[in-house]
């Protein structure tokens, strides 16, 4: 979200993991009211609540108006769920449901994980674009890591503590962004694939930008060899 501010621009920053962080934290914090767990489980995902939310006004702030459209439609749906998870852990724990609070937080566990699934799993989305453009800037490695290192240490306490919630869940988190990373890296800006090297038998001059972004080749009958050249775009903007 740095990034994004500082540039001005939402670039190629997906909106629904953000908004979905906001929900996820949301029930898993009403689930750690309704079984007691004060600390860490309520007092962290208070605390990732908030920071979702800021991390939504600088999203929406440098958003093109174009897209806004769509972001309002889903910051609606997603302030619905909001609503609705709140009423029912306010009716549940008063006994208007014919419940009491340990069941009402069982319930609020199973949609904790269902909802959880769809948090870890939509950045997966973007994964056929970037396997069909060969980039991965559309991947948010930064939270992906996060993700990752999150879910690693809640999987140690939801074993610890004996709550099965927290721990399947957080495994799930740990193998689907552990792949994400994965798939980052396979294709990271700078990295040169199979393919282009290929091409590159037959290639004298590749035209490289500072990023590494292959642009052209002239095609020679004399051995290949690489030459780092200035982008097109480069002088272009100059």
């Amino acid at each position: 979200m740095y990034n994004v501010h500082r540039n001005k621009n939402i670039g190629e920053v997906a909106e629904l993991p953000l908004i979905t962080m906001v929900v996820n934290c949301h029930l898993w914090m009403t689930y750690g009211y309704a079984t007691d767990s004060m600390f860490p489980l309520l007092g962290s995902q208070l605390f990732g609540e908030i920071v979702g939310i800021l991390y939504n006004i600088v999203y929406y702030r440098w958003s093109p108006e174009e897209k806004r459209k769509r972001l309002r439609k889903l910051y609606a749906i997603a302030f619905a769920v909001w609503c609705v998870v709140s009423l029912y852990v306010v009716l549940g724990v008063s006994g208007v449901f014919g419940q009491t609070k340990s069941e009402v937080g069982t319930s609020l566990g199973y949609a904790g994980c269902a909802f959880s699934f769809s948090m870890f799993a939509s950045p997966l989305a973007t994964l056929k674009h970037v396997i069909s453009t060969k980039s991965s800037a559309s991947i948010p490695i930064n939270m992906c890591t996060m993700i990752l290192v999150s879910t690693a240490l809640w999987t140690g306490s939801g074993i610890v503590d004996d709550d099965y919630f927290v721990a399947v869940i957080n495994i799930v988190g740990v193998l689907l962004s552990g792949t994400q990373i994965a798939i980052y890296f396979m294709y990271r800006s700078g990295k040169v694939t199979s393919i282009e090297l290929e091409a590159g038998k037959n290639a004298s001059f590749i035209a490289i930008s500072p990023k590494g972004e292959v642009h052209g080749m002239v095609i020679v009958e004399s051995p290949a060899y690489y030459k780092p050249m200035p982008s097109p775009l480069v002088s272009e903007r100059v």
